[in-house]
């Protein structure tokens, strides 16, 4: 069982205190996959903003290599390993067809190893949202992964926004968006989910509450910006700018 740090590394000083027990545990020689899976909880969001994330994220990755060649049965190290190479391409630290091919290639050996594996099938799906737009492809795998693991709050996040609200499908962002919120209420995508839906429905007020509680719990995650589009639209351009600058 891989040890979690992510609820308390999503706020900034927690993620020092997280290190500082990584650091202990690796003086323990514990096994290499309790500081992969925790390194990628406070490394691999897309909205980072410190900026050690992506030393954060090469070192998960090295990590998370070292687990899987310490147990190559390790499904788990495996997914995870992928989706490390999914957010390094979706930032623009490797190059996109170099990175989907080991990603896709770790995700299809953590399949082979365990189909019931809801990461993998998650990790998949981004891929084929995110740099393939497989959408049918897509929406089997995220709901595959749902039907795998119901209470996995981070796939009703990504189905959200990867795949309904990429098709405008707005009142189904909606509810998976509070699905994943009633899963994990603290995780900085369901404000950014619930913010950017109630703004394409034109609920502009619901949008900047959801983006102020966003910004409140997840002072460090760069939201403002989901809270200056709305204020655009609302005619307050100086708060908008000074949001934006």
């Amino acid at each position: 069982m891989p040890l979690n740090f992510g609820a308390a590394a999503r706020t900034w000083p927690a993620r020092r205190a997280a290190r500082s027990g990584f650091a202990y545990l690796r003086r323990r020689e514990s096994l290499n996959w309790n500081f992969a899976h925790g390194f990628r909880q406070l490394a691999a969001w897309p909205l980072v903003v410190p900026d050690d994330a992506v030393a954060e994220r090469a070192q998960a990755i090295s990590l998370a290599k070292e687990a899987v060649q310490e147990c190559s049965g390790f499904a788990t190290a495996l997914a995870d390993l992928g989706a490390y190479h999914s957010t390094t391409a979706f930032m623009g630290e490797a190059e996109v067809s170099e990175a989907i091919e080991r990603l896709e290639q770790s995700l299809l050996q953590a399949l082979a190893i365990a189909p019931e594996n809801a990461n993998a099938w998650l990790w998949s799906a981004r891929n084929r949202s995110m740099f393939l737009h497989h959408w049918e492809e897509t929406e089997r795998m995220y709901r595959h992964a749902m039907s795998l693991a119901p209470g996995h709050g981070l796939v009703a996040f990504f189905y959200a926004g990867d795949l309904l609200r990429t098709l405008g499908r707005n009142e189904e962002v909606l509810e998976y968006a509070r699905r994943g919120q009633s899963c994990d209420p603290l995780n900085p995508l369901g404000f950014l989910e619930m913010a950017q839906v109630e703004a394409a429905r034109g609920q502009l007020q619901a949008a900047l509450a959801e983006a102020d509680q966003g910004l409140t719990c997840h002072p460090h995650w760069d939201l403002r910006w989901v809270k200056g589009a709305p204020l655009l639209r609302l005619g307050q351009y100086a708060e908008a700018y000074a949001l934006l600058d």
